[in-house]
């Protein structure tokens, strides 16, 4: 702790306007930018970041670039030359300009002076630059090597830094560090024990290291941070009285506390010279000489203590709030702007609040205007600014301008500093470059690539896709799925089913973006589509199926009932042809299909199949999707002529003839009659007869395709001639058609006749007109019979004929 008996040192030296001070910088401070309470900065005032070594050095080169070692100018204060005067004064040349000195540094106070290299001598064992003292006070004080350079500038005789043929003892009181104004008339009254370069710069560091640290202690009499304090004009001895200054941070009160007085009207208006009697400089100074040599001593970055918020100061007296970590770096914090000025919310009392910092930004109202982007500033030109939809700008103070590096220009071409998908930036939104061909085609690739912040790429609206013709997109929000027609511009929604068939995964992006695009009035795309010159398609999954004009009706479907679609989107599927019947299976799977009008019929056997005539090269394997959406399936079975069957749980069995009708076997008798076997008695669904037209019950008289009739009995059949059809049949008793299958399972036997037996009992009966007569043995042999002429059957068999009358 610092004892409080040491605490102040003030110098006279600062009563005066140093000779040689800088000449005033364009676009340096003017006496109405002067601020009583806030004079610098807490963190600018401790950035020891601020210079290195050799950017001290090349500053004090900067400062004296030719020094007058041998005195050999003229002096400023007559006699002779400057090495005259020197050695009439007791300081003979050679001089020794600041940024040659050097000196073994002097850590401990004492009355010796320490050595150093002055008037020419070589440098010490030892001895340090200027620069290198300057640099480690700041290091070990945690002071900016600036505030050191800037209080040295204006405590200095000389000043130090730019006096040409500075004497020795400039050297010694060169900080003012223990030189209270005790001295006669209010002047200095320096401490010989600090006398020395090194320990002067050391103690200045130390002394404003103290007060910062010490300010809020109980015991602290001095200057106070956030609250009025009583500042004066001038030294008390003076009279020129004081004023009442509210101190807004402690950097404020530690040179208050250095240097206790504050300029006065008549020095703010003469800020590069003199004012009255009661004008004072060691502050004015201060804050002028580091706003021309070192820029604002106000942060360009400003937080508030109260809620820890960032702001910006605009141009004027403006000021933007700071929305996000990104805008921060952006505008340099971190690499050019090391620093940001802690304060209370009262620093805007005066000034005017411009709302959220917009991203886009011009310079005290300069011609040109930037994007705040990653630590830098983009230039727009008027092209890309439109692009980018004329944004609002901020206007910020050209202080800044020169803070922030200067990046590659702007272009329309972008990405996310953490992706790699490319965007064109139009009409103020961003719009996903769709892929390679795109990017070459649409000419981007000659444009440079602007890398975005995620923050400034995430604020950007987006915009509707750009994307080649034939693109699928998929709406993420309302599982639209839509295709880019030829045009590139324009959607087509495609039915929620027909999805589904599409091969390529989709591209992704929200209704919203979408619907940006121009909508096509054309009706939704299908399952079913067609081309300009008429050729019909079934698109499904990665394959489109050519359709023939029959094909097309056996689906139940006209022309009309294909969208007609752009050649870019059929060009997607693969083409599969196919002939004559439409066949299929589901998915892959092993039941294969036919169709016919508008449904799917099961084809149940490879025996049927082949039956049919069919090869399983014209089998169409498709999605179950696009089956349930273009056909009916009653689950039907084909039947062949030929087949017994019977429905699922029903016990009638029906034979199915060749006159495609089911015909029912309507007794087990009849069953046996034709010697049929119940293990070739297919089961099918209940809804398969009912595709049929229902033939007539089984009958004992048959007819096959060729036109034999055939009468059946104990499993035998006997033929009918043709002489004999009208005597076994009548309008009511229709044979039954049957195949050549049906009939390849009864053996055949002898010729039917109009004289028949039943079972070999003694009654012969004439058939004719489909009835039975029982004849008297006279009658059979008046009408020629023999007994080789009667057939025997069952009683069943005779059942189907009606009894007639007897013949006698």
């Amino acid at each position: 702790m610092i004892k409080r008996t040491v605490l102040i040192a003030l110098v006279a030296l600062t009563l005066i306007i140093p000779s040689g001070i800088l000449q005033r910088d364009a676009g340096a401070v003017s006496g109405s930018d002067w601020d009583a309470g806030n004079i610098i900065d807490d963190t600018i005032f401790t950035d020891t970041s601020r210079l290195t070594v050799s950017q001290i050095q090349d500053f004090l080169n900067s400062q004296m670039p030719s020094c007058d070692t041998n005195g050999t100018s003229t002096s400023e204060l007559g006699g002779g030359t400057r090495a005259q005067y020197g050695a009439t004064h007791g300081n003979p040349a050679p001089f020794t300009c600041l940024k040659d000195y050097y000196e073994v540094p002097k850590l401990t106070p004492g009355p010796d002076v320490p050595a150093s290299n002055y008037g020419g001598v070589a440098i010490p064992s030892g001895a340090k630059s200027a620069a290198q003292m300057i640099s480690d006070a700041s290091q070990k004080y945690n002071i900016s090597p600036a505030v050191l350079l800037v209080k040295l500038g204006t405590e200095s005789a000389g000043p130090l830094n730019s006096d040409p043929w500075p004497f020795k003892k400039q050297y010694n009181y060169a900080m003012g560090a223990h030189c209270p104004d005790s001295g006669p008339g209010g002047s200095a009254n320096c401490d010989p024990n600090y006398s020395g370069f090194s320990i002067q710069i050391s103690e200045a560091a130390s002394l404003i290291r103290g007060y910062l640290d010490n300010m809020d202690q109980s015991w602290w009499t001095y200057k106070k941070p956030y609250q009025v304090n009583t500042i004066l004009w001038n030294v008390s001895q003076t009279n020129c009285g004081s004023s009442g200054v509210y101190i807004q941070n402690k950097a404020t009160a530690a040179l208050y506390t250095y240097t206790p007085y504050q300029p006065n009207q008549a020095a703010l208006a003469n800020l590069y010279g003199t004012g009255d009697g009661c004008s004072a400089y060691g502050n004015r100074n201060f804050w002028r000489v580091y706003s021309d040599w070192f820029g604002s001593t106000k942060g360009t970055i400003i937080r508030t203590y109260e809620d820890g918020k960032m702001y910006v100061r605009g141009a004027g007296d403006t000021y933007y709030y700071i929305t996000n970590g990104d805008q921060l770096t952006g505008l340099g914090y971190g690499s050019t702007i090391k620093t940001y000025y802690n304060t209370s919310k009262n620093v805007f009392n005066d000034m005017t609040f411009m709302g959220n910092l917009p991203n886009t930004v011009r310079f005290n109202s300069g011609s040109s205007i930037y994007l705040i982007n990653g630590g830098q500033k983009h230039y727009y030109d008027n092209a890309t600014w439109v692009a980018y939809g004329s944004p609002a700008e901020g206007n910020l103070s050209s202080e800044l301008e020169s803070l922030i590096p200067t990046g590659t220009a702007l272009t329309t071409v972008v990405r996310s500093q953490t992706g790699f998908d490319l965007y064109s930036i139009e009409g103020g939104r961003k719009r996903y470059i769709g892929g390679p061909s795109i990017y070459q085609s649409g000419g981007y690739s000659t444009k440079t690539i602007s890398p975005l912040t995620n923050y400034l790429f995430n604020s950007l609206t987006e915009g509707a896709p750009i994307l080649a013709a034939g693109t699928i997109v998929k709406t993420t929000d309302t599982n639209v799925t839509s295709v880019i027609t030829q045009s590139g511009a324009a959607v087509r929604t495609i039915e929620a089913n027909t999805a589904k068939s599409v091969a390529q995964s989709p591209f992704l992006n929200s209704s919203t973006v979408i619907n940006q695009l121009t909508s096509d009035a054309a009706v939704p795309i299908t399952l079913l589509v067609k081309n300009g010159v008429g050729d019909l398609f079934i698109t499904d999954t990665t394959k489109k199926i050519h359709l023939t004009n029959a094909q097309m009706l056996a689906m139940n479907k006209t022309p009309s009932d294909f969208t007609l679609v752009e050649d870019v989107y059929l060009s997607r599927f693969s083409t599969v042809t196919t002939s004559g019947d439409l066949l299929l299976s589901i998915d892959g799977g092993p039941m294969v299909y036919k169709v016919t009008n508008g449904e799917i019929v099961h084809i149940q056997t490879g025996n049927d199949f082949v039956a049919l005539g069919y090869n399983s090269a014209n089998i169409l394997s498709l999605s179950n999707n696009t089956v349930a959406n273009l056909l009916t399936n009653k689950y039907r079975s084909i039947l062949l002529p030929g087949l017994l069957f019977r429905v699922d749980g029903q016990p009638t069995v029906y034979v199915f003839g060749y006159d495609n009708k089911p015909h029912a076997i309507p007794t087990g008798f009849m069953f046996d009659a034709f010697k049929f076997n119940w293990a070739s008695v297919r089961v099918v669904t209940a809804n398969t007869p009912t595709a049929y037209t229902s033939g007539s019950n089984t009958s004992y008289v048959i007819v096959t395709p060729d036109d034999a009739w055939w009468l059946v009995s104990n499993g035998l059949r006997f033929w009918i001639p043709n002489s004999l059809h009208t005597a076994y049949t009548s309008s009511l008793n229709a044979p039954t058609s049957v195949s050549i299958t049906t009939l390849a399972t009864i053996n055949p036997t002898r010729n039917a006749t109009q004289f028949m037996r039943i079972d070999n009992t003694p009654t012969i009966y004439y058939i004719t007109g489909g009835q039975k007569h029982a004849l008297s043995p006279t009658v059979f042999n008046s009408l020629g019979g023999t007994l080789d002429q009667v057939i025997s059957v069952s009683p069943y068999t005779a059942e189907n004929f009606s009894t007639g009358s007897v013949m006698y």
